[in-house]
């Protein structure tokens, strides 16, 4: 059977600029198990191709990604029998939708099918669509070819049967119960890599702000080794569609996987997009170890951020040794009431500080991530976070994330705040972003006050005094004529 995976566009505020594409990793892992039974699969990444097209949409809102009419073009160049699209975030709704109209467009045969995080938090509300035909939850490996072989067998109403799937019929939505977790992840394939364009992705990378954060220096791929979070962050979903259960790849399917994008794909910077990657010790100890002996000449980061309390000397020593050069912690907050409290993260800021010492002194920068304008966390608090990120620079950190709390629809901040009627009334739970403003009320603070907050600590991130300035200089020599030339212009203003 063809069948053709979309990387749906994404229609943001304005003043959140310009998207960063990313590899869309969810598609090519479904790739890579339907060409394991012979289907014809294709990627088309609508976001990159167009990811530097900027088209108003609505009021403030832009459009990023090819447009719907190249959307159509390109549904009926490949003549699919099913399209899948992915939906990661909930702010990718209105593309997804967009995506399914235009497929349909070309062929109202066609079965369109919504996959990823957003479709299995609000399963209903993807489902309800007019040109989604089906929705699945959770983890799509499986589930995606269990529905593309009843289809063959009975067609779409066949489909329906499966666990892990939402559907509407006759006005009303049906939701299936919850396909099982997928226990052994070794016996996933590798993600089907040759099926994006990865040079693309690194020409984008360079002409926007790098990607997580990171200034991509050669061709590069996220991996995932484990998938679940036992922990209970307020405002995080990923137990919602990863499971709260742990469940790790061994060191030597991880290793093979890196083997086969450095020696088959040319790749040599590997973004580790585990949210636990280091909750298993020994499993990390091992991965490292194997990267190192095998020879693999890669640099790599954690862009989601590791604890702080899983982290030793031995083992940022070994991650160092195996091509470390970023690590990302998040103590969320410089007050440890808010940490434990309020987020019910139960973690001790102290391991953060033993963090930064010991990474520096192995030789690992260090990122930190902040999130202020929780509810019931009060503006002395906010303070204590940027007074923390300062000391923590002054240890050796280099980088800064503080980021707005955001209600993601579905987490126990969400519930919350729905109960307690928290949120202002022009609140879109379809359209949340860290770098828009807070939607709570009925604070100690404004909104105007936690975006002040966000400024000061994302001003960490600049040089603070005359040697740093000068230091940032010379490591970027790129910069270095342009900063002359202002200077001398402001100087021949004042003559």
């Amino acid at each position: 059977m063809k069948i053709l995976l979309i990387n749906p566009p994404i229609i943001l505020p304005r003043n959140l600029g310009t998207p960063s594409p990313y590899i869309p990793l969810g598609l090519a892992y479904l790739a890579a198990e339907l060409e394991k039974k012979d289907h014809d699969v294709s990627i088309q990444d609508i976001l990159l191709k167009g990811w530097d097209k900027n088209e108003y949409f609505e009021g403030d809102f832009v459009y990023h990604g090819l447009s719907p009419k190249e959307i159509l073009e390109i549904v009926r160049q490949e003549k699919p029998s099913v399209v899948g699209i992915t939906v990661p975030y909930t702010i990718q709704e209105k593309g997804a939708f967009i995506a399914a109209s235009a497929v349909k467009e070309a062929g109202q045969e066609i079965t369109t099918i919504l996959g990823g995080s957003h479709p299995t938090i609000r399963p209903e509300d993807c489902a309800r669509h007019e040109d989604v035909d089906l929705v699945v939850m959770g983890e799509g490996e499986k589930t995606f070819f269990e529905i593309i072989k009843q289809m063959e067998i009975e067609g779409v109403h066949g489909a329906q049967k499966i666990n892990g799937v939402a559907y509407e019929e006759g006005g009303k939505v049906h939701i299936n119960p919850p396909s099982p977790l997928i226990e052994n992840l070794d016996s996933i394939p590798f993600p089907a890599r040759h099926l994006l364009d990865l040079e693309a992705y690194f020409e984008a990378s360079k002409a926007s702000s790098g990607v997580h954060g990171v200034q991509v220096k050669s061709l590069y791929s996220p991996i995932i080794t484990s998938r679940g979070c036992p922990y209970d962050c307020i405002f995080c979903s990923i137990d919602i569609t990863m499971g709260k259960k742990m469940r790790m790849r061994s060191p030597n399917n991880v290793v093979d996987e890196l083997e086969e994008m450095v020696h088959r794909h040319g790749i040599r910077t590997v973004l580790f997009e585990d949210d636990n990657l280091t909750h298993n010790k020994k499993r990390i100890l091992e991965i490292c170890k194997q990267i190192i002996t095998r020879g693999l000449d890669i640099e790599w980061y954690n862009p989601n951020g590791i604890r702080a309390d899983k982290l030793d000397k031995e083992l940022l020593s070994a991650m160092k040794r195996s091509g470390c050069k970023l690590i990302w912690v998040a103590p969320e907050s410089g007050s440890q009431r808010v940490v434990t409290e309020i987020i019910g993260k139960h973690l001790k800021l102290e391991s953060v500080e033993d963090t930064v010492k010991t990474a520096k002194k192995v030789g690992i920068k260090v990122g930190l991530f902040f999130v202020v304008g929780l509810p019931g966390e009060t503006k002395a608090e906010m303070q204590k976070s940027l007074v923390f990120a300062q000391r923590m620079r002054q240890l050796g950190a280099s980088c800064f994330t503080f980021s707005v709390a955001t209600p993601l629809y579905g987490t126990r901040f969400y519930k919350m705040a729905m109960e307690q009627k928290l949120l202002d009334p022009t609140f879109d739970s379809n359209c949340q972003s860290p770098y828009l403003p807070s939607p709570l009320q009925k604070q100690e603070w404004t909104a105007d006050y936690v975006q002040h907050i966000v400024e000061q600590g994302r001003r960490l991130n600049h040089p603070q005094n005359t040697k740093e300035r000068m230091l940032c200089l010379l490591r970027n020599p790129s910069v270095v004529v342009p900063y002359i030339k202002k200077r001398l212009g402001k100087k021949s203003q004042i003559t």
